[in-house]
């Protein structure tokens, strides 16, 4: 491609053959060697004779001339070619390309104490593809800007403050990064620092509620670590929790928050003890709202048996004799400290728990019968026997409950009941609510694994955040 001819290098390129033509005649001496001190090597001149007008720039010539306020041929102290210049240069030498073609003495402004490669060669075309082929790593950013690798490394991982680099130097690399567009490499980070940068999660069901309001608080924590969040639904199945947790083991995770599934205590499953798999692991981990049998790791859940405690209460106090509860009968730590507040309430108010009244239902079905089944049997009992009150362990469940008691007992009034969850916005259910404060367990649990990612050592906590019942 044929570049377009410069008038300004034209008029001079003109200058210089009219100089020369005048002083054909003029002999040259024998060259002198000298040192020069800049660049540190041997440079050849020759003297011009006496009389020889060879280099004398003719009066009112501009040949040679800086106009005002021009950087062309400006050099300071501190300039010098960057690795990326002459990579490129060297690689077009080796082509034979044309340097003169570049028309180097025209580029300006160059790169000056470390700034951005900023000349016209970069819109040639062959030039400018070669600079794009050019692998920028840490390295080449350190030879750039006259800096130790380690000091790009650590301000490009954001420990600058860490390791006490200068902010002016901390500032002049993350420029020079942005400006021509670098990002470290993930993968040689985390090898380096034994540290991905990602938690694991795993949730029984992500659409819930109550689990995208932990996943806000979590997520609030994780933006002020800039930590990454691996999240995975084990969707109520042991078998697949199994397999998301060694998965994220597998891509390396720092840490785990878990919301553990819980098997029905009539069809146990058999699978592998989550405690001894995080145990064998000696990853750091939380559970979240409910804890096995055999956990003794950190958790972080609320105070799901006085919550049911005070919810119960409360129905007695309103006039309620004989109360019933309708639960899954699920091998979870809170369904248990729920159906546990429900009886210590009732000895509170001296009664007597009629286990006729306790509602255990085996299967996750909506259009199951067992529930239905259940409410029509204890509503066929005799006036002093059938439940005049509700209190049921779960919010979905308990909008099932009302619906049911309404249409089998024929009365329209809404009946008595109390339940774990909350109304969700612009609606009201008349139903009593035992509030979960989901996204500060969510934020705490966070907070806790960082805590137990910068100590490892540290003994495990268990945090127990209170309800409240409205």
């Amino acid at each position: 491609m044929h570049e377009p001819e410069n008038p300004v290098l034209h008029r001079k390129g003109a200058e210089i053959a009219k100089v020369r033509k005048e002083n054909q005649s003029a002999t040259r001496t024998a060259p002198v060697f000298h040192l020069d001190p800049q660049r540190g090597r041997v440079r050849k001149s020759h003297l011009r004779p006496e009389g020889s007008t060879l280099g004398v720039r003719p009066e009112g010539s501009t040949l040679g001339v800086r106009p005002e306020g021009s950087t062309l041929g400006v050099r300071t102290r501190e300039w010098r070619w960057n690795g990326a210049q002459r990579r490129a240069l060297h690689t077009l030498r080796q082509r034979s390309f044309p340097l003169r073609s570049l028309r180097l003495r025209a580029f300006a402004p160059l790169r000056l104490c470390g700034e951005v490669f900023r000349m016209k060669a970069a819109t040639h075309p062959y030039l400018s593809t070669l600079m794009a082929q050019q692998k920028i790593t840490m390295k080449s950013i350190a030879a750039d800007l006259g800096v130790s690798r380690s000091t790009v490394s650590f301000v490009l991982g954001g420990e600058a403050e860490k390791h006490r680099i200068n902010p002016e130097t901390a500032q002049r690399i993350v420029k020079y990064a942005e400006d021509i567009g670098f990002r470290p490499n993930y993968f040689a980070q985390a090898l380096n620092r034994g540290k991905t940068g990602s938690i694991g999660l795993v949730f029984p069901d992500v659409h819930e509620i109550y689990m995208s309001e932990m996943l806000r608080g979590i997520d609030e924590v994780f933006a002020r670590h800039d930590a990454t969040m691996m999240l995975s639904s084990s969707r109520m199945c042991r078998r697949l929790e199994m397999r998301n947790i060694d998965s994220l083991l597998y891509r390396g995770v720092d840490g785990l928050i878990i919301i553990p599934c819980a098997d029905f205590n009539s069809k146990p499953t058999g699978v592998a003890s989550l405690a001894r798999v995080i145990a064998k692991s000696k990853l750091p981990a939380v559970c979240v709202d409910r804890v096995p049998d055999d956990w003794t790791g950190s958790s972080v859940v609320q105070d799901d048996r006085s919550g049911a405690r005070e919810a119960v209460d409360l129905l007695v106090r309103r006039g309620a004799k004989r109360v019933a509860c309708i639960s899954f009968n699920l091998a979870a730590s809170s369904i248990a400290s729920r159906i546990a507040g429900y009886h210590d309430a009732l000895r509170e108010h001296g009664r007597v728990a009629d286990p006729r009244l306790l509602v255990l239902l085996d299967q996750i079905d909506a259009q199951a019968n067992d529930l239905s089944d259940a409410i029509r049997a204890l509503l066929a009992l005799g006036e002093d026997e059938r439940p005049d009150a509700w209190f049921v362990t779960t919010s979905g469940l308990s909008y099932r409950a009302r619906d049911l008691t309404v249409s089998l007992s024929g009365d329209a009034a809404a009946p008595l009941i109390a339940r774990f969850g909350a109304d969700p916005p612009f609606f009201t259910s008349g139903m009593i609510s035992v509030h979960q404060p989901h996204r500060e367990i969510g934020r705490q649990s966070a907070e806790l694994l960082f805590k137990l990612m910068a100590d490892p050592g540290a003994e495990p906590a268990q945090i127990v955040v209170p309800t409240t019942v409205s």
